[in-house]
């Protein structure tokens, strides 16, 4: 079944984001894995999410680089 059925179906709606609205989404899933606490475990969730957030980027960046807004690095 495709995403169009689906939408069609009405077990999707449409939805145009922003580059703001990504950041944003981002920033909540750093912020989220940064109160974990530091044992072995939360260690390697942390480094499987900035994995993910790199995988992610890397495809925005090829696919809807318009989407993706520079962060300053303090």
């Amino acid at each position: 079944m495709s995403l169009k059925n689906w939408l069609n179906n009405g077990w999707l709606t449409e939805h145009r984001t922003s580059a703001q609205e990504i950041t944003a989404l981002l920033a909540v899933a750093d912020r989220d894995l940064s109160g974990m606490v530091s044992d072995q475990e939360a260690k390697e969730m942390m480094d499987l999410a900035a994995r993910l957030r790199l995988n992610v980027e890397e495809w925005l960046r090829k696919t809807h680089p318009q989407l993706l807004v520079e962060q300053k690095k303090i």
